[in-house]
Parts: structure tokens; sequence; C-alpha cells
């Protein structure tokens, strides 16, 4: 059943964190309007502390492991093998991914981290600009499940190629926003694309590389995806120094989401090829 219904296990599964981006993000400028960024950290601090850590030693006292290992259970990957790390690593399809796993962090990290400059260069506020983070939550939220529906239905592959458009659309109307509006419109479609690879990575990687090693190839991905957070503010943030502000920017990151996505249906047709073939 998990293996014939992934994507969907896997869209339920990341709901925790598009729910902290919905329910958080407007309390929390609630509280720094209130009471000042430094109480509202405190208060952060103070809510870990007393329930999120005692919860998780609680969960972690309780043994979620499988009695015994059941091997008859390991899904294959392509060609029929149990791919290492070492193997995705020199096998063609991890290099092509490259610009899908960067990119979405990169964008959604910048426009996080360079919202206030934003403010500055369009004249809006923090209070007005704060719902588009719900709307980034939401949009992200509804479409990782249809994803998720629709990796199981027609093939995971098949959500490349629209992995960055919608992304790339969004950060392309930051550009030339006047009102507010456009920034929650842009953040919906950043939180489409977020969305969309919640799911995808989750169903392409067992998919494409079979089970048994699964956890050392996600932390392969996982830390590319990480090093696209730590360049984007740094590199963006230069480009800012020097003159060429953040709106200006969105134009040159939207034309490379639509050059990604153009290659990115070579790399569907091939890896279809091959995961048809295998199944064949």
């Amino acid at each position: 059943w998990f293996i014939a219904s992934r994507g969907r296990a896997v869209a339920i599964a990341n709901l925790g964190y598009p729910a902290s981006e919905i329910f958080l993000s407007a309390a929390s400028v609630l509280l720094i309007s209130r009471l000042g960024w430094r109480t509202t950290w405190l208060l952060a601090g103070g809510a870990i502390a007393v329930c999120i850590l005692p919860t998780i030693v609680a969960l972690l006292s309780v043994d979620r492991s499988p009695a015994a290992a059941d091997l008859s259970g390991l899904r294959a990957g392509l060609g029929g093998r149990q791919w290492q790390r070492w193997d995705a690593i020199r096998h063609w399809l991890l290099p092509a991914l490259l610009p899908a796993l960067l990119t979405p962090g990169f964008i959604g990290t910048v426009v996080f981290f360079h919202q206030a400059h934003v403010a500055e260069v369009k004249g809006w506020n923090l209070v007005e600009m704060a719902p588009g983070f719900t709307a980034l939550a939401v949009v992200g939220t509804i479409a990782s499940f249809v994803a998720g529906w629709a990796a199981d239905r027609y093939g995971v592959h098949r959500l490349l190629p629209v992995l960055l458009l919608p992304i790339g659309i969004g950060i392309g109307l930051v550009g030339p926003a006047t009102h507010v509006s456009a920034w929650y419109v842009a953040l919906g479609l950043v939180g489409m694309t977020m969305g969309i690879a919640s799911a995808l990575w989750g169903v392409l990687l067992p998919a494409v590389y079979g089970t048994e090693h699964l956890g050392s190839i996600r932390a392969l991905a996982t830390t590319i995806m990480v090093v696209s957070t730590a360049i984007g503010p740094g590199l963006t943030g230069i480009l800012i120094d020097r003159g060429i502000d953040f709106p200006t920017q969105c134009g040159a990151l939207a034309v490379w989401c639509l050059v990604a996505s153009g290659g990115a249906v070579v790399i569907a047709r091939r890896l279809g090829r091959e995961m048809a073939a295998m199944e064949g």
C-alpha cells in the first residue's frame, strides 16, 4: 500500500512545516509588534524547552522499528538494483537534477531573508507583507497533496518539468510589483513549487535508487539543498551591496527557472524510458 500510495503518504508526513508557516507567521509578527523581537525569541525558546523537547523524548522512548527486518519489503531501483550513494553520484541522473535540487531552496531562502529589503524598495511594510507567508504555506500544502496524487497516478518523473515553473513565475512577479497583493501571489507560487518538491523527492529517490540505502542517498540530496540555502543570501546580498536590488535580481532568477524547466523536459523523457524499461 505504501509503495502504491507513496506520494500521498509523503504529502501527509510533510504537513508539519507548512502548518507552522500558516499558524506561526502571523502570530510571530503580532508578538514582535507588541513585545519586541527579543521577548518573542525568549518565548519561542521557552515553548521548545517546555513543550517540544519532552514530547520528543516521550516519542523516542518507544521503539518505532519493526521487531524483525522484512527484506521482502525492499523496493529495487533502476535496473533492479539497490543503489548505494557512490553509485548514485556516478549515475547521470543526480548531476542532471542539480538545478532542480538547488533552485527551490535558493529562491525560497532569499525571499525570506530579504523581505525587509523588498519592503524598503517597494515602500511596503512587514506587517502587510506577513500574509504572503501564510499564502505560501497554504498553497504549498495543497500542491503537496496534488503532486503526491499525480506522482502515484501518472508517474513521478512527469513532475520534473513543472517543478520550477511556479516559482519562476512567482519570483518574476516581485520585480514589477507595485501593490503588496502581488507579493501574496508571488509567495503563493513559491509555495506551490515547495509543495511539489516535498512530494517529488520523497517519491522519486526510492523509485530510482531503491529503498535499501535510501537514507544515505536522501542525506546527500538534503545536503545539496542545504548548500543552496546557504549560498543564496550571501550571493544575493553581495549583489544588493553592489547596487542591484533584489527585485531587479528576481528577473534573472525567473529566467533561470524557465531555462531549467526546459532542461527538465529532457531529463523526464530519458528517466521515463528507463523506468518503463525496468517495469517492463
